[in-house]
């Protein structure tokens, strides 16, 4: 028997792997007695395969491996001492990857939650992230508005016209602006208080003693100044709290709440 073509046929790491017969692996252990260098074959072959199994082999508890060790002692019969040491390398190999499994296993359990964990973190981090910049674009529009609030109130062109309580809501105050030469009008509340949800209040303009629409005014909306509609003339503002949805808005049906003369 040519003895290197043996060795290079894969007989030998067949029987090594269990892929042999009972005929061939009696065969191979004949051939190492008599052959040392198919025993040395053999033997470097089934080093290589524990290396390559411990290789990436993670350090387990112990109680887990001593409970994979019991669970492996396993009788072999005496009648086949050639196998023996093969089997007792398997016991080897697969208490090496069960051990390489849980640790794996572990160790992704544990990278797993630190995923999760900065998940939520970055999650919340944004969600915060995402509210300032609502608040900030928020307190940007207010400000913008606080500054044209200013701008108009200091331009001598917008006549202020007082309009004070009466009897029906003597706490009550508003202020209009009214430009003469632009017609436009804006209302700033000083002391509104909010209505009920079906009523609103209406601005009109007081022209040769007949009221004159100028337009509702939305209180909920957080403006300081409130844009009305255009007038052209009026010798009186005056603002009255009627009801939501009514079909004639020419002329007013609700008490007067504030009245101020120009």
């Amino acid at each position: 028997m040519n003895i290197q073509e043996y060795i290079a046929s894969g007989k030998l790491e067949a029987c090594v792997l269990g892929m042999a017969s009972q005929q061939e692996l009696q065969e191979l252990e004949q051939l190492c007695q008599t052959y040392p260098e198919v025993k040395e074959a053999k033997e470097a072959f089934e080093l290589q395969l524990e290396a390559t199994a411990m290789t990436a082999a993670m350090p387990a508890p112990a109680h887990l491996k001593e409970k994979i060790w019991q669970q492996l002692e396993m009788p072999v019969p005496a009648t086949q001492p050639g196998i023996v040491k093969t089997f007792s390398f398997y016991k080897y190999a697969a208490a090496a990857a069960i051990i390489l499994l849980v640790s794996s296993i572990g160790f992704n359990w544990y990278f797993y939650n630190k995923y999760q964990s900065s998940l939520a973190q970055y999650n919340s981090l944004y969600a915060t992230t995402q509210q300032m910049a609502k608040n900030s674009e928020a307190q940007q529009t207010k400000l913008g508005q606080y500054e044209n609030t200013i701008q108009l109130l200091s331009n001598p062109a917008y006549v202020p016209v007082t309009l004070n309580g009466q009897p029906v809501a003597p706490s009550s105050l508003a202020t209009v602006y009214w430009n003469k030469q632009t017609a436009e009008v804006f209302l700033l509340s000083n002391n509104l208080p909010a209505p009920n949800t079906d009523m609103q209040y209406q601005l009109w303009a007081i022209v040769d003693g007949v009221p004159v629409d100028a337009g509702f005014i939305d209180l909920t909306t957080g403006k300081t100044l409130v844009k009305c509609k255009n007038i052209s003339s009026a010798q009186a503002f005056a603002i009255t709290l009627e009801k939501k949805g009514r079909t004639d808005i020419t002329a007013p049906q609700g008490a007067i709440h504030v009245l101020g003369k120009i």
